[in-house]
């Protein structure tokens, strides 16, 4: 693999690598570079929109909204046509009303 350096100057073992670190994929990467041809300091910098398309990144969506749990629910809400954004905080709003719910059984 070819080592590379970002726009700071960091060095790193391979594109990969520094798509890890800023928290870009590779393929955004190349095609920031190569067809769309922004800097480097762009490419690395401008986050990637959270666009679940396939199983793996819905899963690591919802974990970091901390709701793992409602993947049917969150994939019908965007079949209904709910942003991701509406999605999530419908979701959220769901949770809190069941602990509501819960803390006044107790």
């Amino acid at each position: 693999m070819k080592k590379c350096k970002d726009h700071k100057g960091n060095e790193f073992a391979s594109v990969a690598a520094m798509c890890d670190y800023w928290h870009i994929s590779p393929f955004a990467y190349y095609k920031r570079i190569n067809k769309l041809k922004w800097s480097i300091e762009k490419t690395l910098t401008t986050p990637q929109n959270e666009q679940p398309n396939r199983s793996n990144n819905v899963t690591e969506l919802l974990q970091r909204h901390g709701i793992i749990r409602r993947v049917s629910t969150f994939r019908k809400l965007l079949k209904d046509g709910y942003t991701i954004e509406q999605a999530i905080a419908e979701i959220k709003q769901q949770i809190a009303e069941e602990i509501k719910e819960r803390a006044k059984m107790i």
